[in-house]
């Protein structure tokens, strides 16, 4: 297994219990381009349009948030 980082962004909230990251990177896995979003030891590979239809379902849930949160 080959993977090539191409791009990464790095995001840091400093929650009330502890400082989470997660890092999302433009990769080559296998010879195959994929997004990489990665959290302590989880890692999840997906293409871009798999990448595109998950960011287009956040950002229609953190427009409209929840009265019950």
């Amino acid at each position: 297994m080959t993977v090539v980082t191409r791009r990464r962004h790095t995001i840091v909230d400093a929650g009330p219990n502890a400082v989470q990251q997660v890092s999302v990177s433009q990769v080559e896995h296998d010879g195959e381009e994929l997004i990489e979003i990665q959290q302590g030891d989880d890692v999840v590979w997906m293409s871009y349009d798999h990448a595109r239809a998950v960011a287009g379902a956040l950002c229609d849930l953190a427009a409209a948030p929840t009265s019950d949160a």
